[in-house]
């Protein structure tokens, strides 16, 4: 494997020297320091695990001032209705909105912001009602009290709240694409151990899960046969793996 290593490393870009991930960073620091979020951009993965946030938070507000809305027009005889009136009216309000959102649907579960726990989620999505309460309307500016996910789930790439495309999963792996910078990661234990860099790929989801289940089969001479088959590294490396090739095969 140590050939596969040395083509795709010399190409390698991490995604924080991306245009994307640059802007990215400008437009939403304001948004993370508004919640006193001490965000790491040290890492491709921290820039990932940032963006999950970025995008929870931005569901979280839209959701909030959808609520305000609908809250507003019901004023008037608000306090003449029951919970269950209030919320079924909120709910019916707010369905054209949640339809637009993204978000984690597993089972009969959904979650518009992953970054907050099952609970808080539960509210979001069913029990907006309650943010007429104190209790409830203060996570509009202040979300220190609720439990924060620190790692970077499936569901959270499967669902579109990063950048990565999820290629595969396998027992304690996770392989993702992002097309940013053309580079397949390798996920364990919420850390990037391992990534592929193919400056030509154009990110065919099928021909990339051909290459990770041949790198789980750990067959070098397949892996960069393939590789060369799929004309996904620069010009120079694939003349030094074509040569490479030829002498491996006489």
């Amino acid at each position: 494997m140590k050939m596969l290593k040395k083509l795709t490393d010399s190409e390698t870009v991490s995604i924080l020297k991306t245009a994307y991930a640059k802007t990215f960073i400008k437009e939403n620091t304001a948004l993370l320091n508004r919640y006193h979020i001490k965000a790491n951009w040290k890492n491709d993965h921290d820039f990932f695990f940032n963006e999950m946030i970025v995008h929870s938070l931005k569901n979280k507000e839209i959701i909030e001032n959808a609520f305000l809305i609908a809250y507003d027009s019901m004023h008037d005889y608000w306090d003449t209705l029951v919970y269950t009136e209030k919320n079924h009216l909120i709910n019916v309000e707010l369905e054209p909105m949640y339809a637009a959102l993204n978000a984690i649907v597993y089972e009969a579960q959904i979650t518009y912001v992953p970054y907050f726990d099952e609970r808080i989620n539960h509210i979001y999505a069913h029990e907006m009602n309650l943010f007429e309460l104190k209790q409830y309307d203060r996570l509009r500016f202040d979300i220190s009290s609720i439990p924060l996910h620190s790692q970077l789930s499936e569901d959270m790439i499967r669902f579109g709240f990063t950048s990565l495309q999820l290629v595969h999963v396998s027992d304690d792996r996770l392989y993702a694409y992002c097309a940013e910078n053309h580079t397949l990661y390798i996920q364990k234990e919420n850390r990037f151990i391992d990534q592929y860099a193919f400056v030509q790929c154009d990110g065919d989801m099928e021909k990339l899960m051909q290459f990770v289940l041949l790198r789980e089969k750990e067959n070098e001479l397949e892996i960069l046969s393939f590789l060369l088959e799929q004309h996904w590294l620069n010009h120079k490396h694939e003349k030094k793996l074509e040569k490479y090739l030829t002498k491996l095969l006489k």
